[in-house]
């Protein structure tokens, strides 16, 4: 967890990017059937702070599955740590 929150870190320390936002879109892919996760997934869950992220990368979504909204990045970067815990 942090990820997305040290990479917006690091871009605005070497880059310095005014008013960017990172979105944290966690893939939910299972061994032996990453292809078919990947075009028919579950669920989708969209990590952000910004409802206006939200509904932009809702959009770019599949529109046959749940689309979730994690309040932040590190929720979903949580949600994924824990569907793996689940898998594994």
């Amino acid at each position: 967890m942090g990820t997305a929150q040290e990479a917006k870190r690091i871009l605005e320390k070497e880059f310095e990017i005014p008013n960017f936002e990172i979105v944290s879109c966690p893939e939910f892919l299972a061994e032996g059937s990453a292809i078919r996760d990947l075009i028919s997934p579950q669920r989708v869950v969209i990590g952000t702070s910004s409802l206006e992220s939200f509904e932009v990368l809702k959009l770019l979504s599949p529109k046959t599955c749940p689309i979730i909204r994690a309040q932040d990045t590190s929720s979903s970067e949580l949600g994924k740590l824990l569907a793996n815990a689940m898998l594994a």
